[in-house]
């Protein structure tokens, strides 16, 4: 497989996400291909620092070397909201994510050739994961409330468990669909 990019996430226990992924597709039915496109379940995470389409070794051995250092404490980051990004992306915000930016952070400081890929130039690092994108936005409005209701009743249910897996590099295949992104280390 061609990766088209590489990034650093914290994967995300999907088993904790079935039910909404679930309920998500009941509301869409048939057309939920036509409308949104889910996020693979298999690769639920927070992308915590964009990297490119080739790694050098050198610079794949010092991001192993970073993440190993890595000292999180999950306890304190909570599911916050479902939120989007303009009329295209549907995503899970947090809350309490200081060592997220933080983390950010020690990238960006590390790697600052990379800083120029797109995703890593904003001014704010937005800890988020990404549920699904949005295809149709005029037919989404119609269930959009509904969409809503389910995260708002199922969110409270996820701020009570840990959702969190561990802090890896991923694979990324932006020619399929939905998008394939694999854990790579």
């Amino acid at each position: 497989m061609n990766f088209t990019s590489h990034f650093v996430g914290i994967s995300l226990k999907v088993e904790l996400f079935e039910n909404i992924f679930e309920k998500i597709k009941n509301i869409f039915g048939k057309n939920l291909q036509k409308i949104i496109e889910l996020q693979s379940m298999d690769s639920l995470h927070i992308t915590l620092y964009y990297l490119p389409k080739k790694l050098k070794n050198s610079d794949f051995q010092k991001i192993e070397k970073i993440i190993s250092e890595i000292d999180i404490d999950f306890g304190k980051i909570n599911v916050k909201e479902l939120n989007y990004f303009g009329k295209n992306i549907a995503y899970l915000s947090f809350e309490n994510t200081e060592q997220l930016d933080k983390i950010n952070n020690i990238f960006k400081n590390n790697f600052p050739k990379y800083n120029e890929i797109i995703d890593n130039s904003y001014n704010n690092f937005i800890a988020h994961t990404t549920i699904f994108k949005i295809k149709n936005y005029k037919k989404f409005l119609e269930h959009k409330a509904k969409v809503e209701k389910i995260f708002s009743e199922e969110i409270s249910k996820l701020t009570k468990e840990n959702i969190f897996g561990n802090i890896h590099i991923y694979a990324v295949s932006s020619n399929t669909s939905p998008e394939f992104q694999k854990i790579i280390k």
